[in-house]
């Protein structure tokens, strides 16, 4: 899980994923991770998830073990 700037994405090793937009849904209601216009957000919050697994030698968590 990774939080920041208003947003919140959750990723989980069986390849479930959220995305909330906490500015505008606080409460975690409206999973926005499949909607086209938050692609770009959801692929750079993923991409910070990648590098901090890596950093952390939390490989097992990314699928490559």
């Amino acid at each position: 899980m990774i939080r920041g700037e208003g947003w919140k994405y959750i990723r989980y090793a069986d390849g479930g994923e959220y995305l909330y937009d906490l500015s505008q849904d606080p409460g975690e209601i409206c999973n926005l991770v499949g909607m086209m216009k938050y692609r770009d957000k959801r692929n750079d919050l993923e991409s910070e998830i990648k590098q901090w697994l890596q950093e952390t030698h939390c490989s097992e968590l990314l699928g490559t073990c």
